[in-house]
């Protein structure tokens, strides 16, 4: 072969590595677009409770049959909802800011991992999950499709909080104030 063959050969083996490598960028960078880019609740949950703003959350909510207490912002309707199974706070404000926390029973004693929640609910999709701690207690922020939660045991009850995608900061820094009595 010629040196201006070899010059052809190795521009097209060239071309062609790029543009495997374009395409398969492309394929990534596609399903990468169904989760939220700027999902990031460690560093809004840290922040928020580095510099609690208690002027914005001045509603407080407290629950002494679990014994836990947060603050919320004015305009939620909480409600209590007792179930045979668990028991639900549900807070309702306007539009889609909207959130509940469900609690039951778990005899594990914790901290609470994406592995450990495929084992009951192995369909569950569970995205970018991330580990913080809740007023001393290990916990999970992880997205769904549609939702941002935060899983926490503590008492031998599993915490369940979960808010819309679009809730994630204020979820963040509601979470922010929690404390256990």
């Amino acid at each position: 072969m010629t040196k201006f063959g070899k010059l052809i050969t190795a521009f097209l083996i060239v071309l062609a590595l790029g543009i495997g490598a374009v395409l398969l960028m492309k394929k990534g960078g596609s399903s990468q677009k169904t989760a939220l880019p700027d999902f990031n609740f460690n560093n809004s949950y840290n922040a928020a409770s580095a510099n609690p703003d208690v002027s914005v959350y001045p509603q407080n909510y407290e629950n002494t049959d679990y014994g836990f207490t947060f603050s919320y912002p004015d305009g939620f309707d909480v409600k209590e909802i007792d179930e045979d199974q668990g028991f639900t706070v549900l807070a309702e404000g306007k539009g889609n800011k909207t959130f509940q926390i469900y609690i039951n029973s778990f005899d594990e004693p914790g901290p609470i991992t994406p592995e450990r929640i495929k084992k009951d609910l192995p369909d569950m999709e569970i995205r970018q999950s991330q580990n913080f701690s809740l007023d001393g207690t290990d916990a999970l922020a992880f997205q769904t499709d549609t939702t941002v939660e935060a899983w926490f045991v503590y008492g031998g009850n599993l915490y369940q909080a979960t808010a819309l995608k679009d809730f994630t900061d204020d979820l963040s820094k509601i979470l922010a104030t929690w404390k256990f009595k």
